[in-house]
Order: C-alpha cells, then sequence, then structure tokens
C-alpha cells in the first residue's frame, strides 16, 4: 500500500490570538528533565521517547505552538519572519518546521534554532529576548528566585503531563507534528502556562488520527541475501502475474506492482537500519550507500518531479512500497513509514541488516 501526506494552508489568523488566555497547568503535573538525557540536577530523568524519535525530514511540514513568559508577564508572539534554515514564525505565535538544510532536519531541528531565528537569546541560566533585557538563573520573581524552564508538550490539546527542562535548552527537539512550548523564566515550581496560539494548529496541520491498522506483514524466516529494492513502474489491483510482484500483507488487499527497470540487492543499497519513531509512528531509519542515492538523484531532481515509488521486495513479494517526493537532504539517511506496527518496524530493520 502506497501512503501520501496532505498538508493545510500554513495561514492563520494573527488577531485571534491573545496572551490574555494562556492558562497554567496544575501544579505537580510536569516532570523536570534534561534536554540530553542525563538526570538533571534539581530531580530524578524519566523515561523519553526522544532517543528513537527521528524528527523532521526535509519533506516534513510541522507547526508548534509556543509562549514566552517573564515572571507574570506573557510576551506577545515574536514579530520576526526570518527563516535562515526553514524553521521560522510568521509572528502568529507558531513555529513552523520544514527543514531546508541536513543541518535544521531530523535530530538537528532544535529549540535552539528556532530562537536563533527569531533574536532570542536561549541559554542555560540565562533569557534574552530579541529587544534586549537578560534574566538570569538568580534573578528575582516577586522576590522568589527564578530561572529559566522549557516545557514541551507532545499533544495539541495539552492533554498529556508536560516535560521540564532545565538544562541544555537550546538542544530541545521537536519530535512530531503540534507539539507545545512554554518558554519560562519563573521559579521553578510553577506551573508552565499553555501557549494561547495553540487552537491554530488545527488550521495549519492535519488532524492527529488514528493510524490504519498496520498491514506490513515481515517473514520471519526473511533473508537479506533474497531482498532487493525494485523501482516501482506501476501500481494495480486485482490478480498479479509475473513479472509484476504481489504485496505481502496482514490485512486488506493486496496490490500489484509493475516493476520498473532498475533494481539494486538490498546488501548494496543499504548500510545499516535502525527502528524508529517517525511523527510518532513506527518506522525504520535506512542508511543509504552511495550507489542507491545516485540513482535517486538521476530519478528525482532537487528542483522536483514525478514522485518517486520504490519496493522493498523479497523473494517475489513487496513487503513495503514508500513513495519519495522530494530527494531526501541528507545523501545518506532515507526514513521509511506507514503500515508498520513497532515488532514489524524492528523486523524489517533486522532484515536490511542482516541479521
Amino acid at each position: 500500500m502506497l501512503v501520501g501526506v496532505l498538508l493545510a494552508s500554513c495561514a492563520v489568523d494573527v488577531a485571534t490570538i491573545s496572551v490574555e488566555s494562556a492558562d497554567p497547568v496544575a501544579a505537580g503535573s510536569f516532570a523536570t528533565e534534561r534536554a540530553d538525557g542525563a538526570e538533571p540536577a534539581d530531580g530524578p530523568a524519566t523515561a523519553s521517547a526522544d532517543e528513537i524519535e527521528v524528527g523532521p525530514s526535509g519533506t516534513s511540514h510541522w507547526h508548534a505552538a509556543y509562549v514566552v513568559r517573564i515572571c507574570d508577564d506573557v510576551l506577545a508572539p515574536f514579530e520576526s519572519e526570518a527563516d535562515p534554515l526553514g524553521i521560522h514564525s510568521h509572528g502568529d505565535g507558531l513555529i513552523h518546521v520544514h527543514p531546508f538544510f541536513e543541518t535544521s532536519s531530523f535530530e538537528r531541528a532544535t529549540l535552539g534554532l528556532f530562537a536563533e531565528a527569531m533574536g532570542l537569546g536561549l541559554a542555560d541560566g540565562a533569557l534574552t529576548l530579541p529587544g534586549g533585557g537578560t534574566w538570569r538563573n538568580g534573578d528575582l520573581c516577586n522576590g522568589q528566585p527564578a530561572q529559566l524552564v522549557v516545557d514541551r508538550w507532545d499533544d495539541p490539546d495539552a492533554s498529556s503531563a508536560p516535560q521540564r527542562f532545565t538544562e541544555n535548552v537550546g538542544a530541545i527537539r521537536f519530535t512530531r507534528d503540534q507539539q507545545l512550548f512554554h518558554i519560562g523564566f519563573m521559579p521553578v515550581e510553577d506551573p508552565p502556562l499553555i501557549p494561547p496560539s495553540s487552537p491554530q494548529l488545527a488550521e495549519v496541520s492535519p488532524p492527529r488520527l488514528e493510524p490504519p491498522d498496520p498491514w506490513v506483514d515481515i517473514p520471519a524466516d526473511a533473508l537479506l541475501d533474497n531482498t532487493k529494492i525494485v523501482e516501482v513502474a506501476a501500481v494495480t489491483t486485482g490478480s498479479c502475474q509475473i513479472p509484476n510482484l504481489t504485496e505481502r500483507v496482514l490485512t486488506g488487499d493486496p496490490n500489484c506492482f509493475t516493476p520498473a527497470e532498475f533494481e539494486i540487492s538490498a546488501a548494496d543499497a543499504i548500510t545499516s537500519a535502525s527502528a524508529v519513531t517517525s511523527n510518532g509512528q513506527p518506522a525504520v531509519d535506512v542508511r543509504i550507500s552511495r550507489d542507491w542515492r545516485t540513482w535517486m538523484e538521476q530519478r528525482l531532481p532537487a528542483d522536483g518531479g514525478e514522485p518517486l515509488a520504490f519496493a522493498i521486495v523479497y523473494g517475489n513479494e513487496v513487503l513495503t512500497a514508500p513513495t519519495i517526493v522530494r530527494l531526501p537532504l541528507s545523501p545518506e539517511r532515507l526514513v521509511i513509514s506507514g503500515g508498520l506496527s513497532a515488532s514489524s518496524a524492528e523486523a524489517l530493520a533486522a532484515l536490511l541488516n542482516g541479521d
């Protein structure tokens, strides 16, 4: 099965955002962490999914809502529209994440890059606003010692507890679409504020829907030596006759794939693979060879072209058939998602590694 993505418009009505509508979260409903996963000085670390979340690719177009608070003052959204790396804002209280370069994609897509684009100084222990003024850890808010904290929610309605970061805050990552961020200088025990722009996320990002039941089925006895990458010329339904390739699926009706001329063994195309999550869904992070990358460059120019479909084939069965609409930013990396469960992602990664 092939998976497509529909992106909504980025335009929002800025006039509908009111900083007075920022709502506090109940005290005690957040966990303190470090962005690098180490144990923070002021509390125990909690388990984080960041280690296996790959973050946004060059074809992603994500959005996050943010709010900045100094003591009891909630600041208006940044007005800068500077966009050197594809992580920016339109003065709308939203962070728009669609990386232009490898240096701002995947794990390198961080809150620090957004801060730099806005002219915000976001360093451990200090917050400097674009128009001037610096607040340092230990400065007082209403007579109490305060410090820089960043809270992150992974869901757009703030129904889950946020993670609180107090160290290495510039390295906090964008790990999925429609996250929420609270950047605050305040007493560390104070609860975070929900960004007042968060309702705007529904206007610019596709709704979060329950994914369909996984359909990818990886044979338990599959071997790398009998696995190959095949360009797909056409996809049909119904009966499938040689030389066409039938799809191996757990559920639903299988498709029939007509192969094109290009074919390469998986062992020659892939140097390593690992099971990850992409935008909250199971995926496989594949490191590719120069030969496979060269073929992609020939078939899919950097300025765009017809979508490129390829199939991972075991024997005469298609295991999964991703479609690429744009040349990946990384010359050695490709993330495969769609139709995978956590177990089938692990099985596919193991097969491509030759395990």
